[in-house]
């Protein structure tokens, strides 16, 4: 797509994993790099689950043109990202993650216009689980690459967690293959599954429960962190409250929520009147106590879940974990405001 100048001019990535937005980043520096100082455009979109009622087709089209058009301000078209994008020898879209766009109208109507683009000498880069059959039918005719975890390298990492985290006096190199086998067997070629099924299996101190552990092992996402909630509230109480307000905070808010904000967050309380800088949580704690199911991402500084299907999961549980959640949310903001 980049060397050959009669190659496609649209293609699209289907992963399961978190890999595609990380395969997405790869594909628009590499773009820069190479046509650096030359009149090409590299416009970009990453779509955020949390904010799906104002990722309309109009907003995203809207900031594909503010980026293509912040390149050349003097442009006499500014008004369509089409004809922006034909001042430009050459223009490249990357949109990450498409199956993240809410499903509806929206989606519908962006995809129309990505297919509009298609016909036009713009080259247009997707990624997207592979299962959305609208994308499928908008996109159908472009080539697609799948991309999925091999066997070879979920089998390394699993090692490798296994000798970083795991009982040397506990897990032998038999029962570390077995390990290794039972887990990749049913990876569904993503890193996600066996990176929270590994905690549990190395969590346990005997062999008779490492092996109990593997053969009662959930084998999808829902079942693993269903599991993994388990875990959480198995912890002692000060560090099972924490992983529980984590989680509850994330899910709860309505955009990605930086570090610092929870780290603020945590440290109020109904009695609080101020900010007492001695009760903010440390973010390594935050993360641990909530056993893989959020991850911090240190280049913007947020906190989020470390993966949209435990976005999908969470609300099902939240009269569960969170009875009173969107009240100690709102409770929570307004104890500054009001002291």
């Amino acid at each position: 797509m980049i060397r050959n100048q009669t190659a496609v001019s649209c293609g699209v990535m289907v992963s399961r994993g978190p890999e595609k937005t990380v395969l997405s980043s790869l594909v628009i520096d590499n773009l820069k790099g190479i046509f650096a100082e030359q009149n090409v455009a590299v416009a970009f979109f990453y779509p955020d689950y949390r904010d799906r009622d104002n990722q309309s087709p109009a907003n995203v089209v809207a900031s594909l043109l503010k980026l293509v058009a912040s390149l050349e301000p003097t442009l006499p078209y500014p008004n369509t990202l089409l004809l922006t994008c034909q001042e430009f020898r050459q223009a490249y879209i990357i949109i990450d993650a498409l199956d993240r766009c809410a499903v509806g109208d929206h989606r519908k109507l962006f995809l129309q216009i990505l297919g509009d683009i298609t016909k036009t000498s713009v080259r247009l880069f997707a990624t997207s689980r592979p299962h959305p059959d609208d994308i499928k039918r908008s996109l159908g005719a472009s080539p697609r690459i799948a991309i999925e975890a091999s066997d070879s390298d979920i089998r390394k990492y699993l090692a490798q967690k296994i000798d970083q985290d795991g009982d040397i006096d506990l897990i032998d190199e038999q029962l570390k293959e077995e390990i290794i086998r039972n887990i990749a067997s049913v990876a569904q070629g993503m890193f996600l599954l066996p990176a929270l099924q590994i905690r549990t299996v190395l969590d346990q101190t005997t062999r008779t429960k490492v092996r109990r552990a593997l053969k009662a092992m959930p084998k999808d996402l829902y079942g693993i962190s269903e599991k993994t909630l388990y875990r959480i509230k198995q912890q002692p109480e000060s560090r099972a409250k924490l992983g529980i307000k984590t989680l509850m905070w994330i899910s709860h808010a309505r955009r990605t929520i930086m570090v610092r904000e929870l780290h603020q967050a945590l440290a109020v309380s109904s009695e609080s009147t101020c900010l007492d800088k001695e009760d903010c949580t440390l973010p390594k704690f935050m993360v641990d106590c909530c056993f893989g199911l959020v991850v911090i991402d240190e280049e913007s500084s947020t906190i989020r879940l470390v993966h949209f299907s435990v976005q999908g999961y969470l609300p099902s549980q939240w009269k569960e974990l969170f009875p009173l959640g969107e009240q100690t949310v709102t409770e929570t903001c307004l104890v500054p405001l009001i002291r």
